[in-house]
């Protein structure tokens, strides 16, 4: 046993432990936090996409997107279709810590607007 007594914020005091937070908080805060394409749930592709619909899907969080910045997401992978949401899950995605959602938008024509 050791003579000295180490406190539970170890043996640089509390000044580590703030020192450590914030350098995580930056570490974490240089990462890219856009929404980004991955595959969309299979149940719901299932369910909710008639043949020939394509399905995306768009992982997100919250706390780090807006819902514009989900929807323009949508619309580049798209292209010149139009995005409709079908879904949005959280358990089993692909997605990230920081952005644990995956909405499913599927991809459809755009209405015929020279009617």
């Amino acid at each position: 046993m050791s003579a000295h007594s180490i406190g539970p914020a170890g043996p640089a005091g509390p000044a580590a432990g703030l020192a450590i937070v914030v350098l995580t908080a930056l570490a974490l805060g240089a990462c890219n936090t856009r929404p980004y394409q991955v595959q969309p749930a299979k149940a719901i592709a299932r369910a909710v996409a008639p043949d020939g619909v394509r399905l995306v899907g768009i992982c997100y969080g919250n706390v780090v997107n807006t819902p514009e910045q989900v929807l323009d997401e949508a619309r580049f992978v798209c292209g010149s279709e139009a995005v409709e949401l079908r879904d949005t899950d959280i358990v089993w995605t692909p997605c990230g810590l920081l952005q644990p959602t995956r909405a499913t938008f599927a991809c459809v024509a755009k209405p015929d607007s020279g009617s």
